[in-house]
């Protein structure tokens, strides 16, 4: 397990911009040199997505052969402990590891600040259209349990009866 020495030893992070900066390694052969010339003072990470309906895009930063989320890296780096649970955005971009706008959510909190997914056609959170049935479907996952909320003639119906449970359970 990544510990904060060795990270601080790695890389540099600036936690207004929330970026991780590359650092200089000691010399001690040719392979470091190039290193050096190639990485050191560049940043660190390459985005990726969890997968393919999430718009979302992370970091994800490799050190000592084992690729790292650069929230959770901010996170250890700022608080030198690993976070207790799930590392929410509070604005959504999950390349902005602003300190500021991380925070340290469960996976509910978490589930609750995400934007809806691009496979998404009817534009609401947890209201889909069911073609087998030829209605409108609503449901919302409360710890990681998703909850049938019924099915609607009408889209609106189904847009409210989510919007009513989101007040029940999120409150």
């Amino acid at each position: 397990m990544l510990t904060r020495d060795r990270l601080i030893e790695v890389l540099d992070y600036d936690p207004a911009t929330g970026i991780h900066v590359w650092c200089s390694r000691p010399a001690v052969n040719r392979y470091v040199k190039a290193w050096n010339t190639r990485y050191a003072g560049k940043v660190a990470g390459r985005r990726y997505r969890k997968s393919r309906g999430d718009k979302t895009e992370y970091v994800v930063i490799e050190i000592d052969d084992r690729p790292y989320a650069a929230h959770r890296l901010a996170w250890l780096r700022t608080y030198g402990a690993w976070p207790t649970n799930e590392i929410d955005h509070k604005d959504r971009n999950g390349t902005n590891n602003a300190i500021e706008n991380l925070r340290d959510a469960t996976s509910t909190c978490n589930k609750i600040n995400t934007s809806t997914r691009v496979d998404n056609v009817s534009g609401r959170k947890g209201v889909c259209w069911d073609a087998r049935r030829r209605n409108w479907r609503a449901e919302i996952a409360i710890n990681r349990r998703r909850i049938n909320l019924g099915s609607f003639n009408d889209f609106s119906a189904a847009c409210a009866a989510r919007s009513v449970a989101e007040l029940r359970y999120h409150a």
